[in-house]
């Protein structure tokens, strides 16, 4: 809806730095290993032992750590339309603004359409990128 032509958006969350897209497929991979009852208790395992350590987020704990993002607009042909760099504050903080920014503005009527929406299509694009750009997240490259 937002382009005529585009059919898909590939978005790379860059929390693994240079090994961002490589991360993207192999979780691509990792669904159907999960099936495998071995695969699936060690990732159990792995999880528990790594949740122990580090306990739930806290204000101002990960202020070093930055959200990396790369999106990649394609036709249906698979010819790219758009690309995008984004950097952005730190990942919990982000979530966290980009969701109450989202609550507050549908409480306050500014959602346009019915129905399960995207975020461009129920705010529009342009109150979308105005909103990331006042939380932090900027483009780069």
């Amino acid at each position: 809806r937002l382009h005529p032509g585009l059919t898909e958006v590939d978005v790379f969350l860059g929390w693994f730095g240079s090994r961002s897209r490589l991360m993207h497929r192999v979780s691509r991979l990792s669904a159907p290993a999960m099936r495998l009852g071995p695969v699936a208790a060690g990732v159990r395992l792995a999880a528990r032992a790594v949740a122990g350590r580090g306990g739930d987020p806290e204000p101002g704990r990960n202020d070093a750590v930055r959200t990396s993002v790369a999106a990649v607009a394609a036709d249906a042909a698979g010819n790219v339309l758009a690309t995008v760099e984004l950097d952005g504050p730190e990942p919990y903080r982000l979530t966290a603004d980009l969701l109450a920014w989202g609550a507050t503005a549908a409480a306050a009527g500014a959602v346009r359409g019915t129905g399960a929406l995207g975020p461009a299509d129920g705010f529009t694009l342009d109150a979308l990128e105005a909103a990331c750009a006042a939380i932090g997240l900027r483009r780069t490259g």
